[in-house]
């Protein structure tokens, strides 16, 4: 079965088209576009988050050799910080089609939905349990949360 990723809110509701509605009143054409802009925001997300995986266990097997090739561990960090940065890219641009289809009543809630999704993410912060992926059963429960590691 395929993985898919999810919006969550902080209390672990799902973020979708019924969601917004509800919150922020979003009319039927509004609930439309949300569903598409957030389909086609999970398929890109989730490729993003696939590749961050394989190069994440590729850099654990380099580390666990006997002499780990410095080098081919720092290709693979900037690898993988590439794909974080178009993660990051996509994410606004995300929040910045559902922002477009909202009044300026719906904007300052939609703000405060996706606030904590670019909250601060020092030692210190709260983990963002915004994301979520669900799928074939690999033991990836509730603490894989955090969009696969990818907002470390």
């Amino acid at each position: 079965m395929k993985e898919d990723v999810v919006l969550l809110n902080t209390n672990g509701e799902m973020i979708n088209g019924r969601y917004m509605r509800q919150q922020l009143d979003f009319d039927n054409d509004q609930v439309d576009t949300f569903r598409n802009a957030n389909f086609d925001f999970r398929q890109q997300a989730f490729s993003t988050i696939t590749a961050i995986d394989v190069l994440k266990l590729a850099m654990f097997k380099e580390l666990q050799k006997e002499t780990p090739d410095s080098i081919k561990i720092k290709n693979i960090s900037d690898s993988i910080g590439i794909r974080h940065a178009d993660l990051k890219k996509r994410t606004a641009d995300f929040y910045l089609k559902i922002k477009r289809i909202c009044n300026p009543g719906q904007a300052v809630k939609l703000e405060k939905i996706f606030a904590p999704l670019f909250d601060n993410e020092g030692v210190n912060s709260q983990p963002n349990h915004w994301f979520q992926t669900g799928g074939n059963g690999q033991g990836r429960g509730p603490g894989w949360r955090r969009f696969k590691d990818s907002i470390n």
